[in-house]
């Protein structure tokens, strides 16, 4: 009996036009609301990897752009960075500096894609990796200010009034600096490739 009226009750609420189109009204702009929730957060998606993916390639490039740079190095000057890079510490004997024949300047690697990801908001969807490939960037960084440096330490080693000690001094810190990106970013940057991209 009382699922009679229950039924009766039911078929009444929707007998009413009016009521039935407000209702109709409602589930649509509700359905449309959630629709557009959806489409946002794909967007949202699919920017992430298109970004994503430029900082895997802004990474590969600066990764390529030193490696070739490595590998034109002279045999005693990569075992000693590959020194460094196992002891944590810069340390390039003098000895291995002086056979360079002149001061080899890089490029400024590349750090834009990254400045774009972080400015976006959208670094915080690196979850865990986010530390790694930030210690690369950082260290990219820190290598591109030591490029910028290196030119007027070297210069510096030019000035003929100045100690021959502090003259090869000046000169090997120039070096030094001008190696930074091998020395610094190669290990970081490997590292921040195999985790974003695993």
């Amino acid at each position: 009996m009382w699922a009679d009226n229950i039924m009766k009750d039911f078929l009444q609420f929707f007998a009413n036009v009016d009521l039935a189109r407000t209702v109709m009204d409602v589930l649509l702009v509700l359905f449309g609301f959630f629709m557009a929730m959806a489409w946002d957060l794909i967007k949202d998606k699919r920017a992430w990897y298109s970004l994503r993916n430029a900082v895997v390639e802004e990474l590969k490039a600066n990764q390529a752009h030193i490696n070739l740079r490595f590998r034109g190095l002279p045999e005693a000057a990569q075992k000693a960075i590959k020194e460094c890079w196992t002891a944590g510490k810069v340390s390039i004997p003098s000895e291995i500096l002086k056979k360079f024949p002149a001061l080899s300047l890089g490029v400024e690697l590349k750090t834009s894609v990254w400045d774009s990801v972080v400015a976006n908001g959208h670094a915080r969807q690196l979850l865990g990796n986010f530390s790694t490939v930030a210690t690369a960037y950082d260290k990219i960084r820190f290598a591109n200010h030591h490029i910028a440096s290196c030119l007027p330490l070297f210069e510096l080693s030019l000035n003929i009034h100045i100690e021959v000690a502090d003259r090869d001094a000046f000169r090997h810190a120039s070096q030094t600096a001008a190696l930074s990106p091998e020395i610094y970013c190669l290990p970081a940057i490997n590292a921040a490739l195999e985790k974003i991209t695993s």
